[in-house]
Parts: C-alpha cells; sequence; structure tokens
C-alpha cells in the first residue's frame, strides 16, 4: 500500500484528517478481510502513525504488517505525484523487511485509499503465478497503477530504473509504465485480470472510483473480450 497521508500538491482530496481517517480504514480491511499474507504500508509525507496496533491486529490474524516511512528518501517527497509514488515502491522494496527476508518474487501493489471489494477473487486466481497482472486503461492508452502485481525483478530492472522515473516528470507513471511495456514486451511477462476490481473510494481530484453493480458488470464483459488487457 502506498500513501501520501499530508499531499504536497494542490490537490482537491487535501484535508489530511479525511485523507488519514482513509489509510487508517483501509489498512485495518486489508489486515482483517483479505488474504494477504502481509500488508506493507508505505507513507511518504512523513506522517506518523502507530505502527505497533496494526502490528498486533496482523498478529491476530495470523499475518505480518510493516510501516515504511520513506519521507527521507531522496525524490519521495515529490510535487509529481507519479514521481512521488513510483518513488515510494522503489523505496519500500530496498527498505522492506518483508519482501528482502521471505525472499518474495511478486507482491500486490495498491494505492492506500482504496478498498478493493473483490480482491480475494483477484488474489485467489492469480497466487500460482509469478507474472505481472496490470489492468490497461483503453482510453488513455495506458497502464492502470492504482492496483497491479508486480514481479519484482522485472519490477527493478524495466519499470522503475531512474530512466523510468525521470520520463514521469513530464508524464505520469500510468503512461510510463506503458511505454516501458511496449519497449519491453518480449522479456517480460503480463498477464491480465481474472476480474475487473471492484474498487471502493476517492481519488485526489475528489471523484469517486466506486463503481455501479451495472458498469461493473459491463467491465467485467469487456475484460473476458480482452479489451483491458495491455497491449
Amino acid at each position: 500500500m502506498t500513501g501520501t497521508i499530508r499531499p504536497f500538491s494542490n490537490i482537491k482530496h487535501c484535508n489530511v484528517n479525511t485523507r488519514y481517517a482513509e489509510y487508517m480504514e483501509n489498512i485495518k480491511r486489508y489486515i482483517m478481510l483479505s488474504n494477504f499474507d502481509a500488508v506493507i504500508f508505505a507513507e511518504n509525507s512523513g506522517y506518523e502513525i502507530d505502527p505497533e496496533y496494526f502490528e498486533k491486529l496482523a498478529e491476530e490474524n495470523n499475518k505480518k504488517f510493516e510501516y515504511i516511512n520513506v519521507s527521507m528518501d531522496n525524490g519521495v517527497s515529490s510535487t509529481n505525484m507519479s514521481v512521488g509514488d513510483a518513488s515510494i515502491i522503489k523505496a519500500a522494496l530496498k527498505r522492506s523487511k518483508i519482501l528482502t527476508e521471505h525472499g518474495l518474487n511478486c507482491f500486490w501493489k495498491v494505492s492506500g485509499r482504496l478498498w478493493i471489494n473483490n480482491i480475494n477473487l483477484i488474489l485467489a486466481k492469480t497466487r500460482d503465478k509469478e507474472k505481472n497482472v496490470f489492468l490497461y486503461a483503453p482510453k488513455y492508452d495506458s497502464t492502470q497503477t492504482w492496483l497491479f502485481k508486480a514481479n519484482i525483478k522485472e519490477l527493478k530492472n524495466f519499470f522503475l530504473t531512474d530512466e523510468a522515473i525521470d520520463s514521469m516528470k513530464n508524464s505520469c507513471i500510468e503512461y510510463a509504465f506503458k511505454t516501458v511495456y511496449n519497449e519491453h514486451k518480449k522479456e517480460l511477462e503480463v498477464d491480465r485480470f481474472p476480474a475487473y476490481p471492484d474498487s471502493r473510494g476517492v481519488n485526489s481530484s475528489g471523484n469517486q472510483y466506486t463503481s455501479s453493480r451495472g458498469k461493473l458488470y459491463l467491465r467485467n464483459l469487456f475484460l473476458r473480450a480482452g479489451y483491458y488487457t495491455v497491449r
């Protein structure tokens, strides 16, 4: 989970108390309601949280929790949200004890203020695969980054290089990831989502991510037809 509790840039959804409450609620949800083995929350604004509460909650649910404050890493406290998000992930990969000590090959990344209502269905159908799992955004010819599964080796070697992150300064992480895919698709293993993510939450512009039942049904039909497969 990535997060910026106290935003650096001028965005519509900027109330710190509201954002804090959203992040804390979703950490609890992913610990208590998801089938993840561990939850890692990486935050880049330096806003303090109480990790011991979530560590205890995780232990009660036979999981692990890790809080990573990446506010002091170079480039992480960026006013460019795309550079910031990519830098959070890169810093977390270096500093996470859960990822390094357990020798994991893959992980799921989710934007911290989003709850994915059907996350357990998605996990069940992708758990045994070590491929990247991306969702394509046809309208913008880009790759969605609010939820994806990453092969750690490929993420480091292709998507989070200094060159790729630098390109986000004039674009955004979604376009940068799609550009990387276009350039290296023969070297990457990418799978499509088994179901369209049923998201709940508000983005930084104040717009709802939440979809109606009808829209979600149609999106799943389009997904099965390959409309949201990265290409």
